[in-house]
């Protein structure tokens, strides 16, 4: 037989080729993007001394930009509050990969001296105003800061210049600036909102506020707070605070409750809310703080003294309905708080006011984090960062790029014979499939000549079956032969029977020879009368042996009489008793007369049944011993 598909060796080289041609041009493709990658590589080391004088330009122009505008600003409120101030520097740099910022005041001899440890209280609290200025705008959030008591160290005749300051600089920067202060009004510049706080707190109406009846009308978007309104806040009952885009100053005697404005605004920003927040008269039970809000909106503080929760945080709509999910309570400020209002827990909005100082004693890289001063040179830092990464980067791929390619290239070598190869596959393969036709042909001709083969043995097979048939008798021959056949099976019927007649008349013989060894008359049946009078006699005897030994038990209970002397009816019967004993004992002795002649008749019953074999002469069954028999008597009598 031929072949009937490709050898394994061939279709197993074909797929070989294959598989060596798609390698090759995957090696050819990763050699192509080397080529791509190192070439990239070089061209940027070749840019690379450009880059780095780019970058370090950016980052000169970066700190010129900074830290410049802020020196002016600080050494502007520094000279105003005094005015032998030096000039206030700042100095921007890098320690442990973070912008840090150093603060100090510039000497006449070039030297540097440190403002929190070596100034004064006055130039702190302005240096402290300015900073916490310039954060409060670098924050991005809402663009307002509370000033409590700011002024505290710096002279009477300095105050006015300081607040002119403030002003000026909150207006510069579009800043709403609550200004809280004991000084005197008539220090205020012009153009600042004066509200006044008047009364006595230990009364049960409280203090009060008398607000600027130059009130600012606001529009519905315009930024900034519209009021502050506070119900039961320590020593305010009821008292509403109008604020104005620019400064609001808060005035009046001390103790009387200015500051509580500032700690009504931390509570409901920072979650400030103490117990000593609510109003200790009037009853109260709870402080609410509410604060107006761009397009009507109301956010509501409420701080009780009892319940669950303690403190809860509202945003009310202009028509009183809640905004979407602005409404929730805990110990913890709400997270939409800072979204919706724009003020976080930072330190820079509302400066407490006996913690004036700002920045100043914190660390330098705390002081370029809160005033976002090197934001711009962090990122230049990460640029420079990533440019030498870049360059490591592009060291490696030119290094190993350049090995890689002549390792590729060197196995794309190895693989130049590969087309060749398929080459004389295919020729191979064109070669099989022309012995395949050749094959399918003899296949062919294999199956015409096996069909020949097979109609000649059936032509031999068809004229011997015709030899066969010629011999064949004619129809007379089958019908004899059939009539035999019933003759004989008819024969073989009439021997089957003679056989059973022949076994029945066996059994018939057999029966006959039984019979005739019985006897010709019937055996007589023997007398059994004597018999059962015996046994009756003994179980008579059994039964009255069974009276006696009762009555000999009773009597064996009767104790000895008693010898009593004296009276005639007890001496009567004694004698009966006497009587009775006696009879009792020939009782006694009777009874044991019946159990020998008991006894006796046992045995002779016993005789009997041995001689009559064991059984019943008249129903055949075994009869048992007598003791059997008597012991039934007995019972049923007894």
């Amino acid at each position: 037989m031929y072949a009937s598909s490709d050898p394994g060796g061939l279709a197993e080289l074909l797929r070989s080729c294959s598989r060596l041609c798609a390698r090759r041009d995957e090696l050819m493709r990763q050699e192509a993007e080397t080529v791509r990658d190192v070439g990239l590589a070089k061209g940027r080391q070749q840019l690379r001394p450009a880059i780095e004088s780019f970058v370090e330009q950016l980052q000169a122009d970066a700190h010129r930009r900074n830290v410049g505008s802020y020196e002016t600003l600080l050494s502007l409120i520094a000279k105003e509050v005094i005015p032998t101030a030096g000039a206030i520097g700042l100095d921007l740099s890098v320690k442990r990969s973070l912008p840090a910022l150093d603060i100090f005041v510039r000497k006449a001899g070039g030297g540097r001296s440190d403002i929190f440890e070596d100034q004064g209280g006055a130039l702190t609290n302005a240096v402290s105003t300015g900073l916490r200025l310039i954060a409060s705008v670098k924050s991005g959030r809402r663009k307002l800061v509370v000033l409590d008591e700011t002024d505290c160290w710096i002279k009477p005749d300095r105050v006015r210049s300081y607040l002119k300051v403030v002003h000026e600089t909150s207006s510069e920067l579009a800043l709403q600036t609550i200004l809280i202060s004991h000084h005197d009004p008539a220090y205020l510049p012009e153009g600042v909102r004066l509200s006044r706080v008047e009364g006595i707190p230990e009364s049960e109406e409280g203090v009060r506020i008398e607000n600027d009846p130059r009130r600012h009308a606001w529009q519905d978007d315009e930024p900034g707070m519209r009021f502050i309104r506070m119900r039961n806040v320590q020593s305010h009952a009821e008292a509403v605070l109008h604020l104005c885009p620019g400064v609001t100053a808060v005035c009046g005697d001390n103790n009387l409750g200015k500051s509580i404005v500032n700690r009504a605004l931390r509570a409901a920003f920072h979650g400030e809310g103490r117990e000593g927040l609510v109003r200790d008269r009037g009853g109260a039970q709870e402080a609410v703080v509410e604060i107006g809000l761009e397009r009507g909106r109301t956010l509501r503080y409420v701080r009780r003294l009892k319940g669950n929760p303690i403190q809860s945080w509202t945003l009310l709509e202009a028509d009183g309905s809640v905004h979407d999910g602005c409404d929730g309570g805990g110990r913890d400020v709400p997270a939409w708080v800072a979204e919706k209002i724009g003020i976080a827990d930072d330190d820079h909005h509302f400066q407490r006011q006996k913690l004036p100082t700002f920045l100043l004693d914190r660390s330098p890289a705390e002081r370029a984090s809160v005033l976002s001063i090197g934001r711009e040179s962090e990122l230049i830092r990460v640029m420079q960062d990533l440019h030498k990464g870049d360059v490591t980067e592009d060291s490696r791929t030119v290094r190993e790029g350049e090995k890689s390619i002549a390792a590729l290239r060197e196995r794309i070598a190895r693989l130049s014979g590969v087309d060749d190869m398929a080459g004389e596959a295919e020729r191979l393969r064109a070669a099989s499939e022309a012995l395949r036709a050749d094959a399918e042909g003899l296949r062919s001709a294999e199956n015409d000549l096996a069909a020949l083969i097979a109609a000649r043995a059936r032509a031999t097979a068809r004229r011997s079956a015709l030899d066969v048939l010629a011999r064949t008798p004619d129809a007379s021959v089958p019908e004899a032969i059939a009539a035999d056949m019933d003759e004989i099976a008819a024969c073989g019927r009439h021997a089957a029977a003679l056989a059973g007649m022949r076994a029945r008349g066996e059994v018939a013989r057999a029966r006959v020879q039984l019979l005739a060894k019985l006897p010709a008359e019937a055996p007589q049946m023997e007398d059994g009368g004597e018999c059962e009078a015996l046994v009756r006699s003994m179980l008579t005897a059994r039964v009255r042996a069974y009276v006696a030994s009762v009555g000999s038990w009773v009597r064996s209970g009767i104790p000895e009489p008693a010898e009593i002397a004296g009276d005639a009816e007890v001496e009567a019967d004694v004698a009966r008793l006497v009587q009775a004993r006696a009879a009792a004992a020939a009782g006694k002795a009777a009874m044991e007369d019946v159990r020998t002649r008991l006894e006796a008749n046992a045995q002779a019953c016993s005789k009997a049944i041995e001689a009559l074999g064991g059984l019943c002469p008249t129903c055949g069954n075994g009869l048992g011993d007598a003791s059997h028999f008597l012991a039934h008597e007995v019972e049923a009598a007894a």
